[in-house]
């Protein structure tokens, strides 16, 4: 294994070490600090499949590049972002956020030197907040395979979950492993993965539900699953060590079913599940609550201080001006009065006895009160900012604007090109001007092709107060041309659940099956191959379910047929396999 790069290399003219963060059996994670964005913290994770033939090592980095190219595409708040794949100097690499926090492993090695553990309320937080993550990954056709309290970090700066390290290196080094390959290459944790994926080495959104359940066990008990599972029955005994509500008792339960089709289906049931149940009362930030019995202290109350009657201290009484005096006052006021009214009779005299010397006196003109300038009300207009973007680069633009000021970047493209745009700035608003002068909204993440043309991006504070924003504009190649799909009905076997069909694909050449499905059945579909194939499948009113992904699911089914486009940029065998079976309750 080579030796891990030292502090202050610097990769790409861009990338500088900071420090080792981890190592694997495949791979070696650092900090690092990205120079081209003021030395903004990042990870990279260095890949490094096992010794092999040359061939078995190039087709590893070829898996890994289609793996990392399908983890690019997930845009989630709870999901570190990947940036770039790059190699240098044999080496494969992978940029991603880094995400300031600890994980849950961490966290609960904390409270056990506490004697404590997460409690019931805190694992029912963990589970709202996290699968809407598993939904999301799930309908990108993605399966993380590692759910663990290692791959959970709470992240410090809004105290929320995050899901770190997708098992793509050791899902791919484990294809690579030879038949006697020890137990320690399989895929996901020993204890925490589910019997198909230790086994067999398939994955299904069921198999993540199965490892999240795992996770928030060890969190409430503080065990490790070999200590809360029973080898000798294969069944698990939580509930010795610890008793829940019957409604949480019953959804963790289901979870961990030890055929993937007794699970729940999806993310999304698991938390209709969870609806049912009383909402939790804890905060996000998981505070630390012991789990020895909890006794209800009162704070101490300051008792309010005494009051004495005392005797009331002399008060000096100042000797009163003659001028407080009510008769003096009085005086004053009619002198005052008399000479008003006499200086009045003396100016109104003199203006009827003297001749006007111009006429304006008959219409006087009443001059226009000039009003004050009043404070600035409208914010002096932003300079537009030229974005010299290029193909493939990430640009991103990090800025602060007054209230009610609209910043204006500009950038041109000379030919069609894929644009990627990521915006993140409380209250503010963002927009893309096409060419034509359409204006499109943008949200946190807005993807498409566009033509070549003039654009402009418009962020506007329309908030009263100051605000934060940042930009991240992102060119990427347009799209090569599409392939020839030759169309190749499928069908499942008389009383058959599953079939699997092999095709040879090319960058020129590529499949569309067709698999004609019955109503409310639910269909899981996945892709396998050696080389860069990618799986499109579409509904049979022609929504698309998934594109460019490796699995999709539709549950339930429509009557009809689905299409299920193969592709690939390289000459490969892709191999189809197709579930088809009822919809569990």
């Amino acid at each position: 294994m080579r030796p891990p790069l030292t502090t202050h290399t610097v990769l790409q003219n861009r990338y500088r070490i900071v420090r080792v963060l981890g190592q694997g059996g495949f791979g070696r994670t650092y900090l690092a600090q990205d120079q081209n964005r003021f030395n903004e913290y990042c990870v990279l994770k260095e890949f490094m499949p096992a010794r092999g033939e040359p061939h078995q090592i190039q087709k590893a980095k070829e898996l890994f590049k289609r793996e990392a190219a399908v983890l690019y595409q997930l845009r989630h708040p709870q999901i570190p972002r990947f940036h770039a794949l790059f190699e240098q100097e044999q080496r494969l690499f992978l940029v991603q956020d880094y995400v300031e926090g600890k994980n849950y492993r961490t966290l609960l090695a904390e409270r056990l030197r506490r004697q404590q553990t997460f409690t019931e309320p805190e694992a029912y937080e963990l589970l709202i907040k996290v699968l809407p993550v598993l939904e999301y990954i799930h309908s990108c056709g993605v399966i993380h395979r590692d759910i663990s309290p290692d791959n959970l970090m709470l992240r410090q700066q809004d105290q929320m979950p995050v899901l770190i390290d997708f098992g793509v290196v050791k899902d791919i080094a484990s294809r690579l492993q030879p038949a006697q390959a020890s137990a320690a290459t399989s895929v996901g944790k020993l204890g925490y993965a589910p019997s198909e994926q230790l086994q067999t080495g398939r994955v299904y959104p069921a198999s993540d539900l199965y490892t999240l359940a795992v996770t928030v066990l060890v969190l409430l008990t503080g065990c490790e699953p070999q200590e809360l599972y029973d080898d000798h029955t294969l069944t698990w005994r939580w509930q010795q060590r610890i008793t829940l509500s019957p409604a949480l008792t019953n959804v963790l339960n289901k979870m961990l079913s030890h055929r993937p089709g007794d699970r729940y289906a999806s993310a999304k049931d698991v938390l209709k599940a969870l609806g049912e149940m009383p909402p939790s009362g804890t905060s996000p930030e998981l505070p630390p609550v012991t789990s020895l019995p909890t006794v209800v202290a009162r704070p101490p109350l300051t008792p309010p201080s005494p009051v004495y009657a005392a005797k009331p201290t002399p008060l000096a009484v100042p000797k009163p001006s003659p001028w407080e005096s009510p008769i003096a006052l009085a005086l004053v006021s009619v002198l005052l009065v008399l000479f008003t009214g006499t200086l009045s009779w003396v100016v109104v005299s003199w203006l009827m006895r003297r001749t006007p010397d111009t006429p304006t006196w008959e219409n006087p003109v009443v001059p226009t009160p000039q009003a004050s300038p009043s404070p600035t009300v409208t914010k002096d207009p932003l300079p537009v900012v030229p974005l010299p973007l290029q193909v493939g680069i990430e640009s991103t633009l990090n800025d602060r604007l007054a209230p009610g000021q609209t910043q204006v970047y500009e950038f041109t493209t000379p030919a069609p090109r894929q644009l990627t745009l990521t915006f993140n700035g409380d209250g503010l608003t963002a927009s893309l001007v096409m060419p034509d002068k359409k204006t499109i909204a943008l949200s946190k993440q807005w993807q498409d092709k566009i033509p070549a043309g003039k654009y402009q991006i418009l962020v506007t504070n329309p908030t009263d107060v100051p605000q934060e924003y940042r930009l991240s504009v992102l060119l990427s190649g347009a799209p090569p041309p599409a392939p020839t799909l030759e169309a190749v009905p499928i069908t499942l076997a008389e009383g058959a659940t599953q079939t699997e069909v092999t095709a040879r694909i090319s960058p020129t050449q590529g499949k569309r099956f067709l698999f004609t499905a019955p109503p409310d059945q639910e269909l899981f579909v996945e892709l396998r191959s050696i080389g860069m194939a990618t799986l499109t499948c579409r509904t049979p009113e022609g929504r698309v379910l998934a594109a460019q992904t490796l699995y999709c699911t539709a549950q339930p089914t429509v009557a009809g047929t689905y299409e299920l486009d193969v592709t690939s940029t390289d000459v490969t065998n892709a191999t189809l396999i197709v579930v088809l079976r009822p919809l569990t309750n």
